[in-house]
């Protein structure tokens, strides 16, 4: 994601038990660890974007229930120290809750891409538009299904989806 002229990622990163986040040094392949948001936590598939004032990561934890428990962390800065919501996990739903891809906004809506687990490991991904984003509450609701493509080599798996300006 793209933040005061900088680029930056999340990689995966459970095996340090860490979410860390890296900015671009030099495109197209060198990055530098730019802060290491959350410690002795195993994230996986962990999304950042900026809602209302505050940062916002919607997160898995690799080992604990990641196929169907969604947790959320928030922050007034993007390096800064990250709190956890009141209410995690904030939901628990192996059709929507771990990850598949940045958040996307469309007019004034916020829309969350996860995984659904339910028949298949990564079958297909659940389009969840964002209703309530606070400390204190958190409310989405399952509005799409992005199945896997049937007449292709990848036909019964989708892992991730990606939105950046006009392209998918």
């Amino acid at each position: 994601f793209k933040y005061h002229d900088e680029i930056y990622q999340i990689r995966e990163s459970f095996e340090e038990k860490e979410v860390s986040l890296y900015r671009l040094l030099i495109y197209p392949d060198k990055w530098v660890k730019e802060a290491k948001l959350l410690s002795n936590f195993q994230g996986i598939d962990s999304t950042l974007f900026y809602y209302n004032n505050k940062w916002w990561m919607f997160t898995s934890e690799k080992g604990n229930g990641h196929s169907y428990k969604l947790y959320i962390y928030y922050s007034s800065s993007l390096s800064g120290t990250w709190e956890e919501h009141c209410n995690n996990p904030v939901k628990i739903d192996v059709k929507s809750c771990r990850g598949a891809g940045n958040i996307i906004k469309i007019d004034n809506d916020y829309y969350r891409p996860s995984q659904d687990y339910s028949k298949y490991y990564e079958g297909s991904i659940t389009i969840n538009k964002i209703e309530i984003l606070n400390e204190i509450e958190y409310l989405e609701t399952p509005v799409s299904n992005i199945l896997p493509l049937k007449k292709s080599s990848y036909n019964s798996k989708i892992h991730t989806i990606s939105h950046f300006n006009d392209i998918v």
